[in-house]
């Protein structure tokens, strides 16, 4: 594919001719240049800058994000164009035209600043395109361009829509700070609901939910993503700072926030009109396991899910819940793992008890001496009682489920039996060593 480039004041010219300023542009290009610029600085919007240089063109002009999303298009009264249609239609450029512009290695060329380009018609477009770069702080952000319906308006292309991207510009960097400005206000609002312990009362967190658009009525999943082992101490800021990134980006359209913490991130997920499911969070999960397990070597993450509340107030308490689900289903089911709040059973009753009693009230004198002679001697008794508990008794299944021979069993529950001086054939005492066992785990989670 042929493509033209026109570039004002461009490297090969510098180097002929010296330092010098880009030429002046024409008395009418400058007129309409200051109005564009002048409709940016007095907040006209978007939509009115593109129609001042479509005026100004007697063309079509679109604006489209880096990555050919469009943001906005207008076409002058009494036009028509099929490409425009496709493009709007596509809600930006059509894949197809992408893959040709790809594949020629023109968007490379686009993306790498080279000045306003001209692509001529063909089998895929029916009329030459003229585009520019948009650039804000020394990175393209999106594209200017406009469509040659009658072969004529690429004479004043150059100049009106390089002055064109200029008014663009200031408006597209207004909105995205407008838009940061606002992301900050919402994190920070709920950064100070989820970790105030209560410091700030209701009436202001409602003020500042009413100021933000919120309703009170409004329900959020709340999702902990962490970090499991920690390959390097040194790298973790970077690493909390690409796992950021990329949830942000993962989520964006479905209006999430993502905000960072020491070993991972928090995720609060909006529910609009009863959805997702929680089978549908625990697929976003999967999703946010395994990209950030493929993405980096050693840096695997687990996720913890909270239960679903029916008022913004309540984010706090699925928050706790995520940040609990997490722990256990990692002390559990080792690291790499998701575990949903609604689904830990015995050990969501077990928490609460151990978070509201004493914890210490579950371990008779028996099993505190076997945890303490675990500690010391034999690293092996209490993970051979924790797996003949679950085994409901069964030598069999319990010897298969730690590889070990049946008379090795035997010798060991022996030794259970010695230290604990309690009879395993007692389904009541196989109770209490159950629980006891579990609200260990529980407590162990908690320290964590």
């Amino acid at each position: 594919m042929h493509v033209s480039f026109y570039v004002p004041d461009s490297a090969s010219t510098r180097e002929q001719q010296g330092p010098a300023a880009p030429e002046p542009m024409a008395p009418a290009a400058l007129a309409i240049s200051n109005q564009l610029t002048q409709l940016a600085i007095d907040g006209a919007g978007l939509e009115a800058i593109i129609k001042g240089i479509s005026t100004a063109l007697k063309a079509p002009v679109l604006v489209e994000d880096r990555q050919f999303n469009l943001l906005a298009h207008i076409i002058p009264s009494g036009l028509s164009s099929t490409a425009y249609d496709d493009i709007v239609t596509s809600s930006g450029t059509p894949i197809a035209i992408l893959k040709e512009l790809d594949e020629s290695g023109v968007l490379r060329q686009l993306r790498g600043e080279k000045g306003l380009l001209t692509i001529p018609a063909g089998d895929r477009q029916s009329h030459a395109r003229h585009l520019c770069p948009i650039v804000i702080g020394g990175e393209v952000m999106g594209f200017l361009s406009c469509l040659d319906l009658d072969g004529q308006t690429g004479a004043l292309v150059p100049e009106l829509l390089v002055a064109g991207v200029h008014a663009v510009s200031i408006e597209l960097l207004k909105q995205r700070g407008i838009a940061e400005n606002e992301q900050k206000m919402r994190r920070d609002f709920f950064r100070d609901l989820l970790f105030s312990n209560g410091n700030i009362s209701p009436e202001a967190l409602h003020r500042r939910a009413t100021y933000l658009g919120y309703q009170l009525s409004s329900a959020y999943w709340a999702l902990v993503v962490e970090f499991d082992q920690v390959p390097n101490e040194e790298l973790l800021p970077d690493e909390v700072k690409k796992l950021a990134s990329s949830l942000n980006s993962l989520l964006s359209f479905r209006q999430a926030l993502v905000i960072t913490q020491t070993q991972g991130a928090t995720i609060l997920y909006p529910i609009k009109e009863g959805q997702p499911t929680l089978d549908k969070v625990k697929h976003l999960a999967e999703t946010i396991r395994q990209k950030m397990s493929a993405g980096n070597a050693g840096w695997t993450v687990s996720v913890g899910i909270g239960q679903l509340y029916s008022d913004l107030l309540s984010i706090p308490r699925s928050y706790r819940e995520a940040q609990h689900a997490v722990k256990i289903g990692r002390a559990l089911n080792g690291p790499n793992a998701i575990s949903s709040f609604s689904e830990l059973g015995i050990y969501r009753m077990l928490l609460q008890f151990a978070q509201s009693q004493n914890p210490n009230e579950f371990f008779c004198e028996a099993l505190q001496r076997l945890l303490e002679y675990d500690q010391q001697a034999d690293k092996e008794l209490v993970k051979t009682l924790t797996a003949f508990l679950e085994c409901n008794g069964n030598l069999t299944e319990t010897s298969d489920r730690l590889f070990i021979h049946r008379n090795t069993l035997k010798y060991r529950l022996e030794r259970i039996r010695d230290i604990t001086q309690i009879d395993l054939d007692d389904s009541e005492n196989r109770l209490m060593l159950h629980l006891g066992l579990k609200m260990n785990q529980i407590v162990a989670t908690l320290k964590s």
